[in-house]
């Protein structure tokens, strides 16, 4: 897919209050991190992998990974309001003060540990076959469906979130229609879509198309719980 440049973005900053160092918090027998770097890694239809961190030590973990870390994030789009979008731009134009162009952008999230290479490789494919405006991860929502979600007052009272649309079911789960999430494990994008972009949002476009992935391949790791979850899914070799 060389005639296809698609630049991978694994963002990873320094200042998780969450979760102290969560990015290079050890999973298993090895820092978080390092399994989106293996992804990204295994995939046929990247065309340059970075991190891009404002820590040193998440760089030196990176390089000792094998990922490349051109530069230190700029303090300025590593704070808690910071955006990926913000990363990623940043990202590009270093690579084009330096006479290098991307078609597409990658933006990887090093709390999806579980992310598969040919996931990846299968949004490539679908952005170039069908010319959409973006590619991301969804997952199907097994808990909290809309149609039960309230919302709480401060006397107790309890009212509808949504609307729930009529002749739909919300009593059943089993007759609940299907409903999924944005995932976060990555957001793909051309190049133009992503450097237009100003503000908020995920800028997905109008066409946005999306690769299921299954409830392991899904996880999002962002609690101590969801580590919890994580190791317990190794442990007992449900993660391919």
């Amino acid at each position: 897919m060389t005639d296809f440049k698609v630049l991978a973005v694994i963002a990873a900053r320094g200042g998780s209050k969450g979760i102290p160092n969560k990015n290079i918090a050890p999973l298993g027998d090895k820092p978080l991190l390092t399994y989106m770097i293996e992804a990204a890694h295994g995939a046929k239809s990247l065309s340059k992998v970075i991190l891009s961190t404002d820590s040193e030590r998440i760089a030196d973990i990176g390089r000792t990974h094998g990922v490349e870390v051109p530069f230190l994030r700029p303090s300025g789009i590593a704070q808690d309001l910071s955006t990926l979008m913000e990363v990623n731009q940043h990202a590009v134009r270093f690579y084009e003060e330096r006479g290098e162009t991307f078609d597409a952008v990658m933006s990887l999230q090093p709390t999806a540990p579980f992310l598969k290479s040919a996931t990846i490789d299968k949004a490539v494919e679908m952005l170039r076959a069908t010319n959409c405006d973006s590619v991301t991860s969804i997952a199907q929502l097994t808990q909290c469906h809309p149609q039960i979600m309230k919302k709480f007052e401060n006397d107790g009272a309890i009212t509808n979130y949504l609307e729930i649309p009529p002749g739909e079911l919300a009593s059943s789960r089993q007759e609940r229609k299907p409903v999924y999430f944005l995932t976060g494990s990555f957001y793909l994008r051309p190049t133009e879509l992503l450097m237009a972009h100003e503000g908020s949002g995920h800028a997905l476009g109008r066409d946005s198309r999306a690769c299921l992935l299954d409830e392991i391949e899904a996880t999002d790791i962002n609690t101590l719980l969801d580590f919890t979850i994580a190791e317990c899914l190794l442990d007992r070799g449900l993660v391919s």
